[in-house]
């Protein structure tokens, strides 16, 4: 292998590593909600696996967005009498790998302040994983 092939791969593994450190600036609270996602003429419903005030990452296999696209969420919190609807971007997508779940990691768009605050009450209220579907 030539210097330059070798350098190559030194340069990407130098930039997965960096990619692999956390920036989350908030907490993350591990939860199992059902949400609906609307992108374009696509709607799917998944389940999160955590979520803080400024995202959230939704389990499934069937992630048909992009990158960069904007979703609308319908998220319907435990202690809300209506659904938390909020617009989000596709920061990451992960198919199946062994030992995580395949899934799309969003970041919520200017959420308006009603939606924010019922996200964060709930985020903060959270002590554990919980699951309310049972």
């Amino acid at each position: 292998m030539s210097n330059a092939a070798w350098r190559l791969e030194e340069d990407i593994e130098d930039f997965g590593a960096e990619l692999a450190v956390d920036t989350r600036t908030t907490g993350r609270a591990n939860v199992y909600l059902s949400v609906d996602v609307f992108s374009g003429y696509d709607f799917w419903t998944g389940f999160t696996m955590n979520m803080s005030k400024d995202g959230v990452f939704i389990a499934t296999d069937n992630a048909r967005s992009r990158v960069g696209s904007t979703v609308v969420l319908n998220i319907a919190l435990p202690f809300a009498n209506d659904a938390v609807v909020v617009l989000a971007e596709v920061r990451w997508v992960r198919h199946y790998v062994e030992g995580a779940p395949a899934g799309i990691g969003l970041a919520f768009l200017n959420p308006s302040g009603g939606a924010l605050a019922k996200i964060s009450r709930f985020v903060e209220g959270v002590g554990g994983p919980l699951d309310f579907l049972s």
